[in-house]
């Protein structure tokens, strides 16, 4: 009787309030139509074996890994580029609530880390990216967990979301010059000394990768705690 209900109210709303896509708002019965989903502009080889930057394609490594970078994570990739429906979307998610963008998000990245695979083992657990608390409190989520979920459900591989957190708040790196970006986000993570870690090959995910030096600051830490390794994937790379 309930189930019939709610079936019943549901119908009767969607007469009333059609779905529509969440970006374009088309109608349609998906958080995100096809059309937006195509409009995802993945990130093709050839890229960086190490960091995921897109190269030329002559050498395996960009310029900077190249010359020793010294990255704690073992290699970073990202989906697509932040732009076009793909950024919109992101957008979207973040900063205007739309929570249901995270299950086609979720699929996009388990498509693209099944299709691209690292050089290495399968991850053993997903750690996402953390807010810390009182950003997380004023959006009122943590769009890289839901995000994280969604793949580790995808990809049948746990996902750990309280090993990693964010100990202050640091301005957005984008803000900053290249060479403050390092020093704001350093110390700014903690990881806990857990049997979910310990020599374990972890696939750390984050939304977009704008600096690299976020992820491998969470990498560093994870490391410190005890994983063998850290991969890095993120649903979008930014300029």
């Amino acid at each position: 009787m309930i189930a019939a209900a709610k079936e019943t109210w549901g119908g009767f709303l969607d007469i009333l309030f059609p779905p529509k896509c969440l970006v374009c708002g088309s109608y349609g019965s998906v958080a995100l139509c096809d059309s937006c989903r195509k409009g995802f502009a993945g990130i093709g080889a050839p890229f960086c074996d190490r960091c995921g930057v897109s190269t030329d394609g002559i050498e395996a490594l960009c310029a900077d890994c190249a010359a020793g970078s010294g990255w704690a994570f073992a290699q970073a990739r990202a989906a697509g580029h932040f732009s076009g429906p793909l950024r919109k979307s992101i957008l979207c998610l973040k900063y205007g609530g739309k929570r249901r963008l995270t299950v086609p998000f979720g699929a996009f990245l388990a498509d693209y880390v099944q299709t691209n695979p690292f050089n290495s083992h399968a991850p053993d657990i997903i750690v996402p990216v953390p807010l810390h608390a009182s950003r997380q409190r004023d959006r009122g989520f943590n769009q890289a967990a839901l995000i994280a979920a969604e793949a580790g459900r995808l990809l049948d591989i746990p996902v750990a979301h309280n090993v990693l957190s964010r100990t202050r708040r640091t301005r957005p790196q984008v803000e900053l010059h290249a060479s403050e970006r390092a020093s704001n986000i350093r110390d700014a993570f903690r990881a806990l000394e857990s049997p979910l870690l310990r020599r374990k090959t972890v696939l750390l995910i984050d939304d977009v990768i704008t600096t690299m030096n976020t992820v491998d600051e969470c990498a560093r830490v994870l490391i410190d705690a005890g994983a063998k390794e850290v991969y890095v994937v993120g649903v979008a790379r930014g300029s």
